[in-house]
């Protein structure tokens, strides 16, 4: 049970990672405020503390993690995919995969749950607009509320799980200038993205000249390593080796995380 554990995500991975951080952290903050005024109220009244209001339900208790990192998000996922943030050739080839992969497999459920919605996103140009209009299949009638529930950055000022991010100035995919726009949500007041992360003092970000969509190769002429399990060649991944060594620094500062 005190076994320490990371959140760790990857691209469109890392969209349930910040998500997931910011939902549980913000119940956490808020069970341990009704704990602190429980308890102060009981002092008080000079009676023993009750723990048992606070045996709470699955839906209701906040997992731990000593750590998460995020490497390469989109940061607002209602602008990350237009064309000129996610660039040629990407959107063409995935916008072609996930009908081919996705839609087509599943098309008479797909088409009998809501048939305007199949049709809409089989006749979707973009990445963008395929997600606009498909958001009746996660459950929701219009695209903004699908954005308001499940975009990341919604939430993200709630994180206070120690968090590294990595972002390449260079990624075809996730433009770097997604972290340095003007979130549109009421609660971050105006503020950028950036700006939030700056404001927290328990997320970093770090963006490097170069590193693509993922694979932060390192070695300019020979970016490959041998595997230390098996001696294999492997790709040597700069974010591979950095996620490591947080995590190890993580343990070593924030272990105790682990018994919260």
């Amino acid at each position: 049970p005190n076994t320490p554990l990371f959140l760790h995500g990857i691209s469109s991975g890392t969209a349930v990672t910040v998500s997931s951080l910011a939902k549980w952290d913000k119940r956490r903050a808020t069970i341990m405020q009704q704990q602190q005024e429980q308890q102060s109220q009981q002092k008080e009244e000079n009676h023993t503390l009750d723990d048992s209001k606070f045996n709470l339900p699955n839906d209701k208790i906040a997992p731990t993690f000593v750590a998460s990192i995020s490497v390469t998000p989109g940061y607002d996922i209602s602008r990350v995919m237009v064309p000129q943030r996610f660039r040629f050739p990407y959107n063409d080839l995935l916008v072609h995969s996930v009908k081919e992969h996705f839609l087509l497999p599943n098309q008479n459920i797909l088409q009998s749950f809501h048939p305007q919605a199949f049709a809409a996103a089989m006749n979707a140009s973009t990445l963008q607009e395929f997600v606009d209009v498909t958001a009746p299949f996660a459950g929701y009638d219009t695209s903004q509320d699908y954005y308001q529930h499940e975009n990341p950055v919604v939430g993200m000022h709630y994180i206070t799980t120690p968090k590294l991010v990595l972002n390449a100035v260079d990624d075809p995919c996730c433009n770097i200038q997604n972290l340095y726009e003007q979130s549109p949500y009421i609660q971050h007041g105006g503020k950028t993205y950036d700006d939030i992360v700056r404001a927290s003092p328990n997320v970093l970000v770090a963006v490097t000249k170069t590193g693509s969509h993922c694979p932060f190769l390192d070695g300019q002429f020979f970016p490959f390593v041998r595997d230390p399990l098996f001696g294999n060649w492997m790709l040597h991944s700069w974010a591979d080796t950095v996620s490591i060594e947080y995590y190890k620094a993580a343990l070593q500062v924030y272990g105790d995380r682990r018994f919260l």
